[in-house]
């Protein structure tokens, strides 16, 4: 997995509050990328039986700033409905294309968030 891919799944971790060592087994089954993001899906076998959850969706709150200019990106973390284990992590960007460089990484502040 890309750094940038677990930066977001260790963010479901912490909202979680499971450990974010459960990211480091995860394996990609198939990566696609277009102009404004990215769509990975894992592999189900590699997902750790703590990486659940009860919705079929989750998104951080938070804004993910990418690369050398801080672009603003969101993340959507999709879970299978029958499991409930994670299934596939999607990144986009806000208004912009998905920028070229992806590090560094930092999470916004708490309150800033994109409607």
């Amino acid at each position: 997995m890309t750094p940038l891919e677990i930066f977001f799944v260790q963010e479901f971790c912490r909202s979680a509050r499971i450990s974010p060592d459960l990211v480091s087994v995860l394996k990609v089954k198939e990566r696609s990328r277009n102009p404004v993001g990215f769509m990975t899906t894992i592999i189900p076998s590699s997902v750790a039986e703590e990486l659940r959850f009860d919705g079929r969706v989750f998104s951080s709150a938070r804004v993910a700033h990418v690369g050398p200019d801080r672009l603003p990106c969101g993340m959507v973390l999709f879970f299978d409905e029958v499991t409930g284990m994670l299934d596939a992590i999607e990144g986009f960007a806000y208004g912009e294309e998905w920028p070229s460089v992806e590090e560094p990484i930092f999470w916004s502040e708490p309150n800033e968030q994109m409607s």
